[in-house]
């Protein structure tokens, strides 16, 4: 909730529903995530959407504020985790079915194998997913000691490719081209078109849907345009 640039972003309400229930209503689906929890902080400004998740029967974490890394890793041990899906609230598009994609790509790669996430160099931002082995994990909190590592959970595993077998989920083809998270004004205003346009017709719609619909309607793919992505 406590977003420098787009404060209270988790429950705006979008299509009549916070924000925060599209999100979790479509991640939800995915068939290779066993359980969903979300994963908070202590801060009481935080507090609607742990009320918000208890009504939706949701489980919650409530950890560290800046070391997002050691609440990561402590909800994982509460909650007995083997393998952490790793998906981030500002993204309300988020598609089950390319989730469940990255899961199975990460499974494929047997055991001892460490990180695999969705390549947003060919994706557009939005659809971002990260499945993380429970070692790996505990490794990254037992050895992370720079302030970039604890704030961007995954760094310490992915920026060292030769402690930890990592891999990618990609394509042939870029797709890239639009961004489909959520950090400023103008990504609320996107975001909400395109709920608004397949809501509640067409609710199991996927990220290709999304694609299409901005090449029909470019004007709308320009409403973000000026927005940097800062990581």
């Amino acid at each position: 909730m406590n977003s420098r640039r787009l404060p209270g972003k988790p429950m705006r309400l979008i299509a009549g529903k916070p924000m925060l229930y599209h999100h979790l209503s479509r991640i939800r689906r995915a068939r290779l995530i066993d359980q969903l929890v979300l994963a908070t902080t202590f801060n009481p400004v935080d507090d609607p959407i742990v009320d918000y998740c208890r009504t939706l029967d949701i489980g919650v974490f409530r950890g560290a504020e800046r070391n997002v890394l050691d609440r990561f890793a402590r909800c994982a041990a509460v909650y007995d985790a083997d393998i952490v899906v790793r998906v981030t609230a500002d993204c309300p598009l988020i598609d089950p079915v390319l989730a469940d994609a990255v899961i199975a790509k990460f499974l494929s790669e047997g055991r001892g194998h460490a990180y695999t996430s969705l390549d947003v160099s060919q994706f557009p931002r939005g659809f971002d997913i990260e499945v993380v082995s429970i070692s790996a994990l505990i490794a990254a909190f037992r050895g992370a000691r720079l302030a970039t590592h604890k704030e961007h959970v995954t760094s310490f595993i992915y920026g060292d490719g030769r402690r930890f077998p990592i891999s990618s989920y990609t394509m042939e083809k870029s797709t890239l081209g639009c961004r489909l998270c959520v950090d400023e004004e103008s990504d609320f205003d996107l975001v909400s078109r395109i709920l608004a346009h397949f809501l509640p017709e067409n609710p199991f719609f996927g990220w290709r849907d999304c694609l299409s619909l901005l090449e029909r309607r470019p004007d709308w793919a320009s409403i973000n345009r000026h927005v940097v992505q800062l990581r």
